[in-house]
């Protein structure tokens, strides 16, 4: 089979390798709920790949009041690969009314909880008080039915493009987004 798929032409899908605008991410969330608002600005904002959404926990969050945002640790079981970035001041006010939605139902949340977890039936005590952690082909599905439905599946790639934009808007604005392997190593001394 390897053999045969090299001299099978590349796959050449009609998705454009670009990042998403801020009027379809305005679209995207817009068909969404409180959860899948929360996995769309986070990749969007920090530019964390999907791969790396599923994995947060609750104790990765560090609030810093002054600019109403959270720096957020990657990957912070994983010290060879852990790095920090920081989200907007809307994915903090998302990841705020998701965690206020949890707590309603008397989830006990601690820094070990998972960030996102599954979805939950409310009227179900005991799946509430159970959070289990999302897989990446949960996110990966949940983002995937989010672009379907805001009429988007097929314009960009699927999570690269929260990835561009998030780069794209710190270019814009100046930030070198670049000293990631810098922020990694600082954060894995500080450890």
């Amino acid at each position: 089979k390897r053999k045969i798929m090299r001299f099978l032409p590349p796959n050449e899908g009609t998705r454009e390798d670009r990042a998403y605008t801020h009027e379809e991410i305005g679209q995207i969330l817009q068909m969404g709920d409180e959860r899948s608002r929360v996995m769309v600005l986070l990749m969007a904002s920090t530019g964390m790949r999907i791969g790396a959404v599923h994995v947060l926990q609750i104790g990765d969050l560090t609030e810093i009041p002054q600019y109403k945002l959270y720096r957020i640790t990657v990957y912070a079981s994983c010290p060879k690969v852990r790095y920090y970035t920081f989200c907007s001041p809307e994915t903090k006010i998302a990841i705020d009314s998701y965690i206020a939605y949890r707590k309603r139902f008397n989830e006990p949340l601690k820094p070990t909880s998972p960030l996102i977890r599954e979805q939950f039936d409310i009227r179900d005590r005991f799946h509430t008080m159970k959070p289990k952690q999302v897989t990446e082909d949960s996110v990966f599905w949940t983002i995937k039915q989010l672009l379907k439905r805001a009429g988007k599946a097929d314009k960009v790639k699927q999570s690269h493009g929260y990835r561009k934009f998030a780069i794209s808007m710190m270019i814009k604005a100046k930030v070198d987004y670049s000293q990631e392997n810098t922020l990694c190593s600082t954060d894995t001394q500080e450890a």
